[in-house]
Formats: C-alpha cells, structure tokens, sequence
C-alpha cells in the first residue's frame, strides 16, 4: 500500500475514533453525574485514571505493525456497541452509555490490532468496568447483606469482651443508648474501591490467574473484618469508659448514637 493510503487510512481510523467517542460524550457525562452522587462510585476517576494507566503501558509493549482482527467479529462488536448506545439514547439510560461505551473499545481495539491488542487492553476494560453499577440492585443487596454480617459478628465478639447490649436488626442497644449502623457505614465503599484498587496492583504486576482468586476475596474479608473491629470498639470504649470515638467519622458512615432513657 502506498505511504499515502497508509496516512489516510490511519487519519480515518483516528477519526472515527474520534467520532464515536463523541457521540458518547452526553450520556457518559450523565454517567459520572450519577456515579459522584452516590458515595460508594465516588472512587471511579481513580479507576479510570488506573485504567489509562494500564492502556498506556501495556500498548507500547505491543508489537508493530498492528493487524486488523477479522472483520465479523469487528462488525459485531460495533453493531453491539451502536446496537446499545442507541438503546441508550432512547431511553436516555447512562449505564447502558457506560456499558456501550466499554463495549465500543473492545471493539476499536479489535478493529486496530485484533486479539493481541484486545488482549493488552483488557485489564484496562475491566478495571474500567468496575465505575459500572450492576444490574437489578447487586450493590444495594451487597450494602444489605454487608451490614447485616458486620453487626452479628460484632455482638458475637462484644459477648465475648462481656459487654451488655442487645442486637436488633442493625441496631445495637447498650445501657442508655442505641448505635444504629447506618447503611452507608456497611462497607461497601470501602468494597469498590479496595476491589478496583486491587485489581490495578494485580494487572500491573501482572499477578497470575490464581492470585486474582484469592486476592480479590481477599479485599471482601478485608473490609468486613475493618467493619466488624471498627463497631465493636466503638461499642466496647462507649460502654466501659463512656469514650465515643464514632462521632469522631464522617456523619455518612458512623454508628448513629440515640438515648433511651426515660
């Protein structure tokens, strides 16, 4: 092919890409609006930022010249991606924008070097991936079920440490005063964020498959356990010394306290 064609080909490529990332731009916006009104997203320019990270690095270990992957599965992938982006816009659905728009670069980076650089992208794909809220509420049931096991474990161990209470539902009754663990104190910020920061350091040094399944559970029990510890120190000070070190957090995650004395 001659230089020129060459120069024009690539001009185009680098155009389209251009192209489709604008139309992106609206619904990804709205996208991150969202994603900063809810405390637990709050962390995703840091993944994205990690994500461009990975691209970066992994890109200039590629060889050149790059080879087109076979153009069924390019069409495929654009199709889906302008198949969901349109879906997107009909329904004006910012996290099915994010969605396409993860799609659309698995499939430009399909269309540019095949699987070699699909491959090298993914890490970036998937850590991208994690800004994205699952589908029918996972999150929220997450957020329920984290809070549930870190107030039962931590009236297990005030048992243990013979501090009085009583646990009702998530609410924790010492002599004289009510510690209700609020919903945003259940955890599940510190789950995202500790889970997209792992998967970066895992990707970065390129850890095996094996180390992904058993460092990513990993960052579950993490933060439970800091959940757990957290709430039962912050009961055991306040029922034997009378020193409240929670109302020292952030009001969105702290044990809200409420007197009951009549």
């Amino acid at each position: 092919m001659p230089a020129g064609s060459a120069g024009m080909e690539a001009g185009l490529t680098k155009w389209s890409v251009v192209l489709i990332g604008a139309g992106f731009a609206p619904l990804l916006l709205a996208f991150m609006v969202n994603l900063w009104s809810r405390p637990q997203y709050q962390f995703f320019p840091l993944a994205l930022a990690g994500a461009l990270f990975l691209g970066w690095s992994r890109q200039k270990e590629i060889s050149r010249p790059f080879t087109s992957g076979r153009p069924v599965a390019t069409a495929f992938l654009m199709f889906l991606c302008i198949g969901v982006l349109g879906v997107a816009v009909l329904l004006w659905s910012p996290w099915l924008g994010g969605v396409s728009a993860l799609i659309g670069c698995a499939g430009v980076a399909w269309w540019i070097g095949g699987w070699k650089v699909l491959r090298a992208m993914l890490p970036s794909i998937v850590l991208a991936a994690t800004t994205i809220p699952p589908p029918l509420g996972i999150d929220s049931r997450l957020t329920t079920y984290l809070r549930e096991v870190a107030v039962t474990w931590s009236s297990r161990v005030l048992d243990l440490l013979g501090v009085i209470h009583a646990l009702s539902g998530n609410v924790i009754e010492l002599p004289h005063q009510k510690l209700l663990v609020e919903e945003a104190c259940s955890g599940i910020n510190s789950v995202l964020l500790t889970a997209a920061a792992c998967l970066f350091y895992l990707f970065w040094r390129r850890r095996s498959f094996l180390c992904f399944l058993i460092c990513l559970p990993g960052t579950l029990a993490f933060v439970l356990l800091g959940n757990v510890v957290r709430i039962t120190l912050g009961a055991w000070l306040r029922f034997n010394y009378g020193i409240d070190i929670l109302s020292g957090w952030p009001p969105a995650c702290r044990p809200a306290a409420k007197s009951w004395r009549r």
